[in-house]
């Protein structure tokens, strides 16, 4: 199997006036067509993960003189570079991707796609990965070498189903039986860290002494500031209320949560695509970065190959500020349905609220925050009506392993680094909890 790093592209396409409904029309018809694969063969991109396309439509600002044009979403999350990746995806699909982007001011050559689509690239603030270092083929090969193993110890003899030493060899005897199993194993296991980040943690430490009390004072003026734009916010017109009654493009998105409702649960899986404005003002636009920066460089440390904190349904999250630092969007794909994916955030641990409230603070019809950090994503239904407000359905949107959830994905690479090492029966126990 490939080593390649899995990435992410964020990339947004202007579209043309009165091109919207035609634009919409193809996305729906392309994804209607994914399990035949008539316009784009997805399945033949053997590095792709997710997937989606999803219209951006037009909409005013809540407190700027300015309007928001209409813009074409493009996400993936996907192995190896994003160059290789998007030539892989033209040459399968030129003439559909030449259609699609001919909706905006798109090329009309195949050969100029890629120049194009790396030009409307964003930086993603925050990029995290459910299952870091596991490329698509080593994920679909680790499923099935799990049920395999799965179905072969199911014919053990009931006196030796509680006897470790006796497991071990019958698997061993299967792998043996089904030789084609072991030729997925890669040549080195995995680390559940990587030692850059490790020293990330130590430099950190080691210079404490001569940041943290300059740190510690600016965060105190910080919050300050932060608390009097919370005040601030508390007595605008705009915070009280509802932001359709400025916005009426809105209107039809909050029609649409039955709509979004429809499309979802399909699968095990879900995919999520948000929206909103940031607020105004200096000291919310570093307040934001800041906060993201900071989210993202923690996460590089305490996210490599975890769950995190806890929360083992997520694939992939992106947070990317878009439309010159006056929007931030938000992208996910996650098992389970959309209620019991803000549940397990608000219910399952403490610290992801908090950095959920820190984030979308800074954001236009959040709830009720106080210094930064309290209340906001702590009250569930609030968090819910928030995400739902703000929500965009994607269009299209495809899963390379649609019906594989994170946690199996991450069992299913534990069994497998299992068997590439010699174990105690203790140590086989606790491995073959991951059967």
């Amino acid at each position: 199997m490939g080593k390649e790093q899995q990435e992410g592209l964020v990339i947004l396409t202007p579209i043309l006036p009165n091109q919207e409904d035609s634009l919409r029309r193809l996305l729906e018809k392309i994804d209607l067509e994914l399990t035949t694969s008539k316009l784009i063969p997805f399945e033949k991109i053997p590095c792709v993960h997710f997937l989606r396309w999803s219209i951006l439509p037009a909409s005013e600002s809540l407190h700027r003189s300015t309007r928001y044009p209409a813009q074409l979403l493009f996400s993936s999350s996907f192995d190896g570079p994003a160059e290789s990746y998007l030539k892989s995806l033209i040459e399968l699909a030129s003439d559909t991707l030449l259609e699609i982007y001919a909706h905006g001011n798109g090329p009309s050559r195949s050969d100029e796609l890629v120049s194009y689509l790396l030009a409307h690239r964003h930086r993603q603030n925050i990029f995290y990965q459910g299952h870091p270092g596991l490329p698509v083929a080593q994920i679909l090969a680790d499923d099935h070498l799990r049920k395999t193993i799965g179905q072969c110890c199911d014919h053990l003899a009931p006196e030796d189903r509680n006897d470790p030493l006796k497991i071990r060899q019958r698997i061993e005897t299967c792998l043996e039986e089904n030789p084609e199993l072991t030729h997925s194993f890669p040549e080195t296991i995995r680390r559940h860290r990587e030692p850059y980040r490790i020293w990330h943690l130590i430099l950190l430490t080691l210079t404490a002494p001569f940041w943290l009390c300059p740190a510690l004072l600016v965060l105190i003026l910080w919050l300050a500031f932060i608390r009097t734009s919370e005040w601030q916010d508390d007595e605008t017109q705009y915070r009280k209320m509802d932001p359709v009654e400025f916005d009426p493009s809105l209107i039809s998105i909050k029609k649409q949560t039955h709509t979004l409702a429809r499309r979802e649960d399909l699968i095990s899986q879900n995919q999520f695509t948000h929206v909103v404005e940031i607020k105004p003002g200096v000291v919310r636009q570093i307040t934001l970065h800041t906060i993201l920066l900071a989210v993202n460089f923690v996460g590089q440390i305490s996210w490599a190959r975890k769950a995190l904190l806890g929360i083992s349904t997520l694939h992939f999250v992106k947070w990317v500020i878009i439309d010159k630092g006056r929007r931030l969007l938000f992208i996910s794909n996650y098992d389970g349905s959309a209620i019991k994916y803000v549940s397990d955030f608000v219910d399952r641990s403490r610290s992801i609220p908090l950095a959920l409230t820190a984030i979308w603070s800074n954001t236009v019809g959040f709830p009720d925050t106080r210094f930064l950090i309290f209340r906001g994503a702590a009250h569930q239904p609030s968090l819910l009506d928030f995400l739902r407000r703000y929500q965009v359905p994607a269009q299209v949107w495809f899963s390379a392993y649609p019906h594989i959830s994170s946690s199996n994905i991450l069992n299913s690479a534990d069994f497998r680094e299992g068997l590439q090492q010699p174990l105690t029966p203790d140590e086989i126990l606790t491995w073959l909890k991951t059967l």
